[in-house]
């Protein structure tokens, strides 16, 4: 433990190093002389700790290596990667990775240096938050709207989302939403979601409007 050698060429050197075990450690630099050479703590063969003479472009890789491991733990932790015929759209994947590891990790050390109580947000945390910041309010379905708003009390045909005709009027299905209570009835089509491409049925009446609706379309129905 602790024999060494080293080859140069130019500004390349090659160094090899026998730390503790059978197979040596080979290092390529091209920042180090061959000539560098440092101090490193091992234990010997009893368990006492000693210096150990070491290659300073080993001892350097040794030192700062936990940065790239760190960040290779991140990356493979929640990427985005997606399987893809086109390779740069794999570059693409990566480089998103890659920016978002990064400011994960000078953010947690922003946190780390300016507070000393504020904990930082765990990995999949701050991830969740920035989709959040990211999608904010968008949504690419198209909003359940009304076209034409009747101020009535009376059944009227209403058109509603999608060109569907709805038998209630707006003011009596979105007001004392107490009253809209779900029966049981015939299986008629739902006046929310069934088209003439997708019919759907549904045994659920609102008592009120008296009209068929799915379990899931009967809040939206009456909020929107």
């Amino acid at each position: 433990m602790g024999d060494y050698d080293f080859a140069s060429s130019g500004e390349i050197s090659v160094y090899k190093w026998m730390d503790r075990g059978k197979k040596p450690v080979v290092v390529v630099s091209s920042i180090h002389k061959g000539e560098d050479i440092t101090v490193v703590k091992r234990k010997n063969n009893v368990g006492i700790r000693e210096d150990v003479k070491c290659p300073k472009s080993i001892a350097d890789y040794n030192k700062y290596m936990g940065g790239v491991d760190h960040f290779d733990q991140l990356l493979e932790c929640y990427n985005i990667t997606w399987k893809s015929r086109r390779w740069w759209m794999k570059l693409f994947y990566y480089f998103c990775d890659a920016t978002i590891v990064n400011s994960y990790i000078m953010y947690t050390t922003t946190v780390k240096l300016t507070s000393n109580r504020e904990k930082p947000l765990t990995h999949l945390m701050y991830r969740s938050l920035l989709a959040d910041e990211l999608i904010g309010q968008f949504c690419n379905r198209k909003a359940f709207l009304p076209k034409k708003v009747i101020p009535s009390t009376k059944r009227k045909p209403t058109d509603v989302g999608r060109g569907r005709i709805i038998l209630a009027g707006n003011n009596s299905r979105l007001q004392n939403v107490g009253n809209h209570m779900p029966i049981a009835g015939k299986y008629n089509r739902c006046r929310l979601c069934s088209t003439k491409k997708n019919v759907k049925r549904s045994k659920i009446h609102c008592q009120e409007c008296e009209v068929a609706l799915c379990l899931d379309c009967f809040l939206p129905f009456h909020s929107q």
